[in-house]
């Protein structure tokens, strides 16, 4: 896919293309790929209920779950549950990716730098 940006583009043409790339990272990491990418918003308890909705709707069923981060932070709590609730789908491997934006944060999520 080419490098395409985002000046013009219709937020579903970006979402569209960020499930492409979803799906070829899952191929070639053997995962399903979930993107918490909340740019223009804080981790919050309604949040939770949101990612479980789109993790059942992407059918991520494989065991194996790679979280892609994007957040500046937000409540303790939620990110707490949103860890809760990766750890369900990603019962038997659990990746975070963790994007410089959120990286400080990362913690809340039981992230451990190596």
């Amino acid at each position: 896919m080419a490098n395409r940006g985002t000046k013009g583009r219709t937020v579903q043409s970006i979402e569209q293309d960020i499930d492409v790339l979803c799906i070829e990272l899952g191929k070639q990491r053997n995962a399903d790929c979930f993107p918490l990418l909340l740019s223009q918003q804080d981790i919050h308890a309604e949040l939770v209920d949101r990612v479980f909705d789109d993790l059942t709707k992407r059918q991520c069923r494989s065991g194996s779950l790679d979280v892609i981060v994007a957040s500046s932070g937000g409540d303790i709590d939620a990110a707490y549950n949103l860890a809760l609730l990766f750890r369900r789908f990603g019962k038997e491997k659990l990746t975070f990716i963790i994007t410089a934006v959120g990286e400080e944060r990362s913690y809340a999520l039981g992230v451990r730098r190596r």
